[in-house]
């Protein structure tokens, strides 16, 4: 299958990339960490993350590590939340790919204080629609889980002549074929 990015834009901090395939915009990106960074992560969802969207309405897929979260089911311990995150989601008409009635006990960062589901998936309603599972995984190269989201995608078709093309299954018993 041919998966081919189109239209990358990084963000100059780092912290965020976008790209597409076929009209869905993908967003990564890693929001500055800890309660102390409350008002730069703030800054983050509010400012740069905006260039990373798509000014046209296009199916959405913003995933990462978020560095905050926004229900109490979420996390065990103190909440780092963030209003302008959550106020960005309901803008954009993005919804958690976990769903409501998910269990949430899954959480994708453990610390000595506590739990929390910091990376997540956020998605178009019509995307929501292809999801096909999704788990979390662990990653050698992250104190993180990663998560996993497999989705039916729809790509073109292209039919070419009157019909497929199918070998003949005969020349597998034919000796010169054999011997090349």
């Amino acid at each position: 299958m041919d998966f081919q990015l189109h239209r990358l834009q990084r963000l100059p901090s780092g912290r965020g990339i976008a790209a597409y395939y076929n009209n869905t915009c993908i967003i990564n990106l890693n929001a500055p960490p800890g309660t102390a960074n409350r008002a730069e992560r703030e800054a983050f969802f509010n400012t740069e993350l905006i260039d990373l969207i798509p000014h046209t309405p296009t199916d959405l897929i913003m995933a990462g590590d978020f560095n905050c979260v926004l229900s109490n089911l979420d996390c065990t311990g103190h909440r780092n939340s963030s209003r302008t995150l959550e106020r960005l989601i309901q803008g954009l008409g993005l919804v958690d790919v976990w769903g409501a009635s998910v269990n949430r006990q899954t959480y994708t960062h453990y610390a000595h204080t506590g739990a929390a589901r910091l990376d997540r998936i956020y998605v178009t309603e019509d995307l929501r629609r292809q999801k096909q599972g999704m788990e979390t995984i662990a990653a050698a190269f992250t104190d993180h889980l990663a998560v996993l989201l497999r989705m039916a995608m729809t790509t073109p078709f292209i039919h070419r002549g009157r019909g497929i093309w199918r070998m003949n299954i005969s020349y597998l018993n034919d000796l010169p074929f054999k011997t090349r």
